[in-house]
């Protein structure tokens, strides 16, 4: 198959969802070097082509599906529709797809029609979300009953010395970073007002250096595993390693994709963020259980 539609203008279509990415492009910009981005934005960012798939309907979507004689249901989102009309995304495929004769379905005879089958696709989707949740549910139950009971499976890291009486509950690989002073700057100067008071000599007045601020951020300082036991909160890395008796943490703040604490002083709070964000839930149990919650 011929390459040439590469060479073709890109179309509003492929601009849009490069603007979505916050991409900028030169004049006269072709459809292949659209194509070719974002496949690349897709890769290197996932995060905004679920936004791009999670955000509502288009109108255009919307006519198309109302047109098989019933009415898309409220809060369809822009994937669920592209999938509903096997829209295959062509924009930012290597090539146009090929054309497959497939068997018309079944459901298609009945009174219900086209659109009876997408319900019972949505249907059918939302009662395995259900069911997935549910067993997920029922998973993290049995962690924490496991570990209420004395039964969950024995967790040991090398080299980490328990205290009497102390048990690992949880370890989760992540990387640590602190808040450190990445850079100066001076706000508030002046250059103040000078007058000539003789031939080569000016009196300046007004003149204010200003103040210095400090420029913070997060900074990674160290690779290695959160540990989580049933009376400390450590972490153990290449670089560096920390534990907190739970009892002295004044702050402790999870996330999908981390958890901030602190233990009060000149120390500052530290974060942790894990490596994959899979389990984030489970960790949230895990420290409601230790922390007596």
């Amino acid at each position: 198959m011929s390459d040439d539609w590469r060479n073709n203008p890109a179309t509003e279509k492929q601009k849009g969802k490069l603007r979505f990415f916050g991409c900028t492009w030169d004049e006269g910009i072709t459809k292949g070097q659209a194509s070719d981005a974002i496949d690349e934005c897709v890769r290197k960012f996932p995060e905004t082509q679920q936004a791009w798939l999670s955000r509502p309907a288009t109108p255009e979507q919307l006519e198309e599906l109302k047109s098989y004689g019933d009415e898309p249901e409220a809060g369809l989102t822009y994937g669920e529709a592209k999938e509903l009309l096997h829209d295959p995304d062509t924009y930012h495929s290597a090539q146009p797809p090929k054309l497959v004769a497939t068997a018309i379905p079944p459901v298609l005879h009945t009174k219900r029609g086209f659109f009876g089958w997408i319900s019972d696709k949505l249907e059918q989707r939302k009662i395995r979300i259900a069911e997935a949740k549910a067993q997920r549910k029922a998973y993290i139950a049995s962690i924490i009953s496991d570990l209420k009971n004395g039964q969950a499976s024995t967790l040991d890291r090398p080299n980490f010395l328990l205290q009497r009486g102390e048990k690992i509950c949880w370890i989760e690989p992540g990387t640590l970073e602190e808040v450190k002073v990445v850079g100066r700057r001076y706000e508030g100067g002046s250059s103040g007002m000078s007058f000539r008071v003789a031939r080569g000599v000016r009196f300046n007045v007004g003149r204010q250096r200003g103040y210095s601020v400090s420029e913070t951020a997060a900074v990674t300082t160290s690779s290695g595993e959160l540990v989580i036991t049933n009376k400390r909160l450590a972490f153990l890395g290449d670089k560096k390693s920390l534990a907190i008796k739970l009892e002295k943490l004044l702050e402790i703040q999870p996330a999908l994709n981390g958890i901030k604490f602190s233990e009060g002083g000149r120390a500052g709070p530290k974060l942790i963020k894990y490596y994959n964000n899979k389990n984030a839930d489970i960790i949230c149990e895990v420290l409601n259980y230790v922390l007596g919650y």
